[in-house]
């Protein structure tokens, strides 16, 4: 089980200013087997002060705003991992639930969701992701997996920061 940390350093000291830990519980620290090889355990990207973070998790996550749980599935070799999306204040560390991905086993062999690269365009936040699920949900949103050979498929959504209205 690997966790998450974000730390802060002076640049001119190099004493440790903030450290922060993210409980994401990812059974994937660095690659997972085969097709979701360029899978992370997180991405990031800034905007206002704030840093947003994009991670797999299980189980479950504690956030001032929320408690998130994940759906587990083990399938003897690997556990499911579903998406979380949240922010951090780089002004005091603390962070903010945004949304989270919820999947359904369905791939026989890995049934995980994994995050990508995500980047800003004005209030717009775009996220990536491989994802084995089928379908996943992602903040009222169903995206079905069209792989069609039992391989995890890509995902890219929109999130806007000041509306509701999201696209993917």
């Amino acid at each position: 089980i690997f966790q998450s940390v974000l730390t802060e350093f002076d640049a001119n000291s190099g004493n440790l200013e903030n450290i922060k830990r993210f409980d994401n519980n990812s059974s994937y620290s660095n690659a997972f087997p085969s097709a979701v090889g360029y899978g992370r355990s997180a991405h990031m990207a800034e905007k206002n002060n704030y840093l947003y973070i994009l991670t797999s998790f299980r189980n479950s996550m504690s956030f001032p705003n929320a408690t998130i749980t994940s759906s587990t599935y083990y399938n003897g070799n690997y556990y499911s991992e579903e998406l979380v999306l949240f922010k951090m204040n780089l002004l005091d560390f603390s962070s903010e639930f945004i949304l989270k991905s919820q999947g359904v086993q369905n791939l026989p062999n890995y049934v995980t969701d994994l995050p990508g690269p995500i980047l800003f365009n004005n209030d717009d936040l775009y996220l990536t992701a491989t994802f084995g699920s089928t379908p996943m949900q992602i903040n009222g949103a169903t995206i079905n997996n069209n792989s069609g050979n039992n391989n995890p498929d890509a995902m890219l959504y929109k999130y806007n920061l000041t509306s509701t209205d999201t696209k993917y």
